[in-house]
């Protein structure tokens, strides 16, 4: 059908897709067709996207403040920063959905005994709402959302916990996966398992693609959850000239990516190619050349808002990299601490039928 339809020259099409008021709406134009695929994938299509729309792209900043209390400011694409998302000092930031604008929070409760109650929030619509609770009992190692559709918005957490009490019931010893569906709007406890080879997992080291979750163990391997049928699958290979030790998972262009760190400061983006787990060299950028320019204490590539900017972090510092200019602008923290997370981001203002 698109090879009936007149040409229309890219710089217009790209100003048109500029446009699109939503995000969902911007996902389904990906799939129109590689030009349009293509287009949306330029560096320089984001910043424009968010210029003409309003809608938000970066990462939520998130510090603690006193016992059970935390800060978070929003770092959009220009380095811009605010107190965006607005949230309550008594909320902490457990997963966020980097294409949707959902996140899913914990509200401290009025005593430390108190475990609190999850919610899930839009922060651009000002949209709140409870969550039944999952088993507080065990301490929890991570937790992840999952959007599976966006009209009727459909989405399920992914909650990894563990009971570290004294116990001779080898059960007690074994993480738990617990999953909460909206279709149902309960909690399922789907396993009990065991990271492989006595491997562990922490809550910093996963991300959400798609409709899965990938978490990176204590030994550079990965792990898989599809929340489609509620399963660990196989995992994902890191090939061991890639194993460093400082390797992070990210995603891009709905793909699974690592951020390898290599000796002289240069970062390397590889995507995952195809189910056998090949990882394709993307982006290459030299820190210690941006740390030059604007100095950061031990700093490390946390993530990539596109092909053409990088989000660096460091102690009491982070930056937004734009990798095609070589500019660097500081983005003031909520609290004078180094982030105890970094969340990506994106969101529109379409409010959400929770």
């Amino acid at each position: 059908m698109l090879d009936s339809l007149p040409y229309i020259p890219s710089d217009i099409v790209f100003q048109i897709l500029s446009r699109t008021p939503t995000l969902p709406l911007l996902q389904t134009y990906r799939t129109v067709s590689k030009e349009w695929n293509s287009i949306i994938r330029e560096p320089t299509f984001l910043p424009e996207y968010c210029r003409n729309t309003g809608n938000l792209s970066g990462f939520i900043l998130q510090v603690p403040y006193l016992c059970d209390r935390y800060r978070s400011n929003f770092a959009s694409l220009d380095g811009a920063a605010s107190s965006f998302p607005n949230l309550p000092e008594d909320v902490q930031i457990l997963a966020a959905s980097s294409t949707t604008g959902i996140l899913c929070c914990l509200k401290m409760g009025k005593t430390h005994r108190d475990g609190g109650r999850y919610h899930v929030c839009k922060p651009a619509t000002g949209q709140w709402k409870s969550l039944p609770n999952p088993k507080l009992r065990y301490v929890t190692k991570s937790v992840s959302i999952l959007v599976l559709g966006s009209n009727p918005v459909r989405f399920k957490i992914v909650r990894i916990s563990k009971d570290y009490r004294p116990s001779r019931d080898p059960r007690r010893r074994r993480h738990r996966c617990e999953v909460f569906d909206s279709g149902s709007w309960r909690w399922n406890q789907i396993c009990l398992f065991d990271p492989p080879d006595g491997e562990f997992m922490t809550n910093k080291h996963h991300v959400s693609v798609g409709t899965r979750v990938y978490w990176k163990t204590s030994n550079e391997n990965i792990m898989a959850f599809d929340g489609r049928t509620d399963s660990f699958i196989s995992g994902v290979p890191i090939p061991e000239e890639l194993r460093d030790g400082r390797t992070r998972l990210t995603e891009m262009d709905g793909k699974l990516g690592l951020i390898v760190a290599r000796d002289g400061g240069i970062a390397e983006l590889r995507l995952m190619k195809g189910e056998e787990g090949r990882w394709e060299k993307e982006i290459e950028i030299d820190v210690e050349e941006a740390n030059r320019k604007r100095f950061v204490y031990h700093p490390h590539v946390e993530g990539f808002c596109n092909r053409g900017i990088a989000f660096l972090v460091g102690f009491w510092s982070v930056k937004v990299y734009k990798i095609g200019e070589g500019s660097i602008t500081d983005l003031p923290l909520p609290g004078k601490t180094h982030p105890l997370e970094v969340f990506p981001f994106r969101s529109d203002f379409e409010p959400l039928p929770f």
